[in-house]
């Protein structure tokens, strides 16, 4: 290998800047097709070449990824993803967008490959990303970004079935339930948790699955060896716990109420079973959803 790696080297040596710039350019170009194309031997094969870096800059394409990593991510190209990190990828990586690869998976993973999405987690957190690393959901008027964690991602996204063994995964590699929003946004107020929009999301009237939303909301208070310990004491900006929003009526029209209140009234039975004090009187997020 090093003899190739020294001819490499004297023949680069040899060109113009401007061809050895060409030749990386061109590899780069190279990887990134391969990795939209979920082509698994052709990038295997462009990593061994001394054109690519496996962490290489992609910022500079039109791409809104900026790492091979966060490109696979997205979609979840399962094999593709696990051979970026065998060959040593940085997971924790956060782009110039405030972008990361365990962000790009929740929230840029299509239907279609949502089982190779939770896949995508668990390899992501195996190869020791921080499943606790804030991520940019959005863009808000001004310089502020709608930063949040995995962990407040699957809340948000509680009707969708397949966040359902991404938030377990999440909490047995140490996401942390307690993590506060900073801004209003739809569903959360600021200092809100994980917690409250889950009780928040499990009512909007959007969320098919309202059953994987209190599934959730037991994986978030749960407890057990390397979980972060939940707080049900923590209110947000208008002074809620979770239960307080759980408790109250978040859902201005929908189709199906009967379906949705159960689903709250299971939500606070739970965590008050858990420890939390019984809500208090008062709807504290009849504007979440309107």
């Amino acid at each position: 290998m090093w003899k190739v790696a020294a001819v490499v080297t004297l023949a680069l040596c040899g060109l113009p800047v401007s061809a050895r710039s060409d030749i990386f350019d061109d590899h780069r170009n190279l990887m990134i097709g391969a990795i939209s194309t979920n082509d698994e031997p052709r990038v295997k094969a462009l990593l061994k070449t001394p054109y690519v870096n496996v962490n290489d800059d992609i910022s500079s394409t039109s791409l809104s990824a900026s790492s091979y990593l966060i490109l696979a991510s997205r979609n979840c190209k399962l094999n593709v993803v696990l051979a970026l990190l065998e060959a040593g990828a940085n997971p924790n990586y956060v782009s110039p967008q405030e972008m990361t690869a365990l962000g790009m998976a929740l929230i840029g993973g299509a239907p279609e490959h949502t089982g190779d999405c939770t896949g995508t987690v668990l390899f992501l957190l195996m190869y020791d990303a921080d499943p606790n690393l804030e991520f940019n959901a959005g863009t808000m008027p001004g310089p502020i970004r709608l930063k949040q964690t995995p962990l407040l991602a699957t809340a948000m996204n509680c009707g969708r079935a397949w966040m359902v063994p991404v938030a377990r995964l999440l909490r047995q590699f140490g996401g942390d339930p307690n993590y506060r929003f900073a801004y209003d946004r739809r569903g959360v107020r600021a200092g809100g948790t994980p917690l409250h929009a889950v009780a928040a999301f499990s009512q909007d009237s959007r969320q098919p699955y309202p059953d994987g939303c209190l599934t959730i909301a037991r994986y978030l208070a749960r407890s057990g060896p390397r979980m972060v310990p939940v707080d049900f004491t923590i209110t947000d900006a208008a002074g809620a716990t979770a239960v307080d929003v759980a408790a109250s009526n978040c859902v201005s029209r929908t189709a199906d109420p009967a379906l949705h209140k159960d689903a709250r009234d299971q939500m606070v039975a739970l965590f008050t079973s858990l420890g939390a004090a019984a809500p208090k009187s008062g709807n504290f997020c009849s504007d979440y959803f309107d």
